[in-house]
């Protein structure tokens, strides 16, 4: 498992990591962990476009929303960022 950035740069390197090691599952990178920190959104100064082809189709929504500005204009969560309370109980601990 790995945990990267909610911002579309941490999807590229989900995305490269997988081109080595297609198995690795992505923990806190959906719509649900990105919506309940968004007191912790930063910005993202250039946000990626370019198409991947290894992400599921969770995390390529995700991705899509992240590059279209939907949740607002380059939103970034960064991993470190995240609650302990909240990364605890999603990742069974």
């Amino acid at each position: 498992m790995t945990t990267i950035p909610h911002r579309t740069h941490g999807f590229r390197i989900l995305d490269q990591l997988r081109a080595v090691h297609p198995h690795v599952e992505s923990v806190l990178m959906d719509e649900e962990t990105l919506l309940a920190h968004r007191d912790a959104w930063g910005r993202e100064p250039s946000p990626s476009r370019v198409a991947l082809s290894r992400l599921t189709a969770e995390e390529a929504a995700l991705y899509e929303s992240l590059g279209d500005d939907s949740y607002g204009t380059a939103v970034r969560l960064e991993q470190e960022l995240i609650r302990w309370d909240w990364a605890l109980k999603h990742l069974g601990g």
